[in-house]
């Protein structure tokens, strides 16, 4: 009967991974993913037959995927992980290692991390949710809210999804005043349409205007959704990835610009958060909590004018894009040019960030997961990343950790539903209890590694 179940529950399973995924259509790629998901369950089911405990089973695989990840784990000072699986309850957190590689202080679920351009989608949500109560038009234009952006006649929705090239005269990083600064952004302008240039300046600017409007981040965040330890202000505290100079600033030099003379909410970098509260954030983006409205969510992961191609003005071609409203989204041509693995779904969005914070939202599959490090070195800002004696991108080497948090979702959610078959058949009180324990309670584990 076990048997039964196991093939029942791996085919219905690897059926809905498929029938979501990207690579629905691609029948070369669905035969990959369906090979690779049934050698993964193949190897969980000997796991689930050696014990009778749920318990001990899902901590196996767990050790299993720190297993997978340890040479991305060893060759990073620190690192946390976070997941929340709204099918089964399942919370997950993990703590590995130190702050940097020039200190000893070990990271726990109060470390800050610089989650650079993951700061972005802050700015998105300030956005629509200023939108959804009267404050906003993203239809309108930049310069309708602020004339001294003389030149900005595009509105904010083109400006968020990037879909103009905006160039200033000067980095804001090398400005000696605020006045300097403000005046190379009030003389931003845009180049070209359809670019899809990804750039901080169209957030900065962004920013610039949710400001002036509305002081949005301690009401819309920290309150409503109790992101207690997020911020623009460090409280004096080190920050991963900061400079042995600079214990705690910012990785951004623009930001780190824009706060010395004084200017806050910065828009495109510069808040700091740990994977507890980016949970928490993904959380609110899934559908049956409604932080946000279907419209906002709609207007959030859809490309500007809803393309889905722009010109590559290097080679004059056509290409795929795939920014929305500073989240990454699935493709046309799948996981190439996208930033998630393509066991997500087709709604799914990502972002991401140069200090290496990570997370994605899949509201097909209810889950919503995040890691963050810091893979520079504290001494001289460089990545410190090797693998295999080899230098590689962080962004490259943690496609590792990106794949294997999303099958280590699915593996723990498969358990699960084996059990809950298993009570239901045999009716067994011990394996009922079980199950409704985890079903109807957050099952949090806490791991310091």
């Amino acid at each position: 009967m076990l048997d039964i179940i196991l093939e029942y529950e791996r085919k219905k399973i690897i059926e809905t991974l498929i029938n979501n995924s990207i690579i629905y259509k691609n029948n070369i790629e669905i035969k990959k993913l369906e090979n690779n998901l049934s050698t993964m369950f193949v190897e969980i089911e000997k796991i689930i037959k050696s014990t009778s405990s749920l318990e001990l089973i899902q901590n196996t695989i767990i050790n299993n995927f720190l297993s997978k990840i340890n040479i991305i784990i060893k060759n990073t000072p620190g690192l946390t992980i976070g997941i929340n699986d709204e099918n089964t309850n399942n919370q997950i957190y993990l703590y590995y290692g130190k702050i940097s590689d020039k200190s000893n202080q070990k990271i726990d679920k109060n470390t800050l991390f610089d989650i650079a351009s993951v700061t972005k989608i802050f700015t998105a949500i300030a956005l629509l949710k200023e939108q959804e109560i009267g404050n906003i038009d993203l239809s309108k234009n930049i310069n309708y809210y602020n004339s001294k952006y003389k030149n900005m006649d595009k509105s904010l929705e083109d400006i968020s999804k990037f879909y103009y090239q905006i160039n200033i005269s000067k980095k804001l990083e090398n400005t000696n005043s605020k006045e300097e600064l403000k005046d190379i952004l009030y003389n931003a302008y845009c180049v070209d349409e359809n670019t899809f240039l990804y750039s901080d300046i169209p957030y900065i600017i962004l920013g610039d205007i949710l400001n002036s409007i509305n002081p949005y981040f301690i009401k819309t965040f920290q309150k409503e959704l109790n992101m207690i330890n997020t911020s623009y202000i460090t409280k004096n505290k080190i920050i991963t990835g900061s400079n042995i100079n600079s214990l705690n600033k910012i990785h951004d030099p623009k930001a780190q610009k824009m706060k010395e003379l004084g200017l806050t909410n910065m828009g495109h970098a510069g808040i700091y958060s740990t994977s507890e509260d980016l949970v928490k954030l993904g959380t609110s983006l899934l559908p049956k909590h409604n932080f946000l409205t279907q419209k906002s969510l709609i207007t959030l992961t859809t490309p500007s004018h809803n393309e889905k191609q722009y010109l590559n003005r290097k080679t004059n071609e056509l290409t795929n894009k795939n920014r929305a409203m500073a989240v990454y989204i699935q493709t046309d041509k799948g996981i190439k040019e996208c930033d998630m693995p393509y066991t997500s779904s087709r709604k799914s969005f990502a972002i991401s960030g140069t200090t290496g914070p990570y997370m994605l939202v899949d509201p097909i599959n209810n889950y919503t997961l995040n890691y963050l490090c810091n893979p520079y070195s504290q001494e001289n800002g460089k990545p410190i990343i090797n693998i295999n004696n080899e230098d590689k991108n962080w962004n490259s080497a943690t496609n590792i950790i990106k794949e294997e948090l999303i099958n280590l979702v699915y593996e723990l959610r498969y358990t699960t539903n084996v059990f809950e078959t298993l009570a239901k058949v045999y009716n067994k009180e011990s394996t009922i209890n079980e199950v409704n324990k985890i079903l109807k309670t957050k099952k949090r584990k806490n791991l310091n590694i």
